[in-house]
């Protein structure tokens, strides 16, 4: 089951998906939301609708299309923007940390890729435990789960860190690393603030 919350008081084009993201919450109806980073093209759509939509989804405890064997798939990254793109970005978010602007921030970009191999088995052969496949748009997976509802209480469990988990001591090392344990703290603390907003 989701909870709708007001975006922004200025966001009044989207009141009736607020109307109905607000009764499908009080009855009980489960949905998924969908939304960009700007809030400019929210979706929902209940269970039922999914499937008719073309969005398969794996979550734990809810799947709406059986596990299909798969074909092997290759990706190729493709040449993206060079190093002095690349610079100008990283200045920017520096200048940002230092002004104090912000105190987390992913410096991220499209990359171009090559795929070799059908959509849906890029889905079918990704070992996460949250994915999403999107019509022929996009595909998600994840293996966070960022909130959970039960029991009238709202939690969540934040990951940050990043390492080969070949790497002999591999847990070890993530968890004494200095700049991994401030992301750690850094990102529980964000949430933290978030989930007191609307709690």
């Amino acid at each position: 089951m989701g909870i709708a919350m007001y975006f922004c008081k200025r966001v009044t084009k989207h009141q009736l998906l607020i109307e109905q993201l607000n009764a499908a919450g009080i009855s009980g109806t489960p949905f998924f939301l969908f939304t960009d980073f700007e809030l400019q093209c929210p979706l929902m759509y209940t269970l039922e609708e999914l499937k008719e939509n073309n969005i398969t989804v794996h979550f734990p405890g809810y799947s709406n299309g059986a596990t299909e064997a798969f074909s092997k798939v290759s990706i190729s990254v493709l040449p993206g923007e060079g190093i002095a793109d690349y610079a100008k970005r990283y200045k920017c978010v520096m200048d940002g940390l230092h002004y104090g602007n912000s105190y987390l921030t992913n410096l991220t970009m499209a990359t171009p890729i090559e795929l070799r191999g059908k959509w849906m088995d890029v889905f079918f052969s990704a070992q996460a435990k949250y994915k999403i496949a999107f019509k022929e748009n996009w595909i998600c997976f994840s293996p966070e789960m960022f909130v959970r509802l039960r029991d009238n209480t709202i939690s969540t469990y934040p990951m940050k860190g990043t390492i080969d988990a070949d790497l002999p001591n591999a847990a070890e090392q993530l968890l004494n690393d200095p700049k991994e344990i401030a992301e750690h703290y850094t990102i529980v603390d964000l949430l933290r603030n978030d989930i007191s907003r609307v709690a």
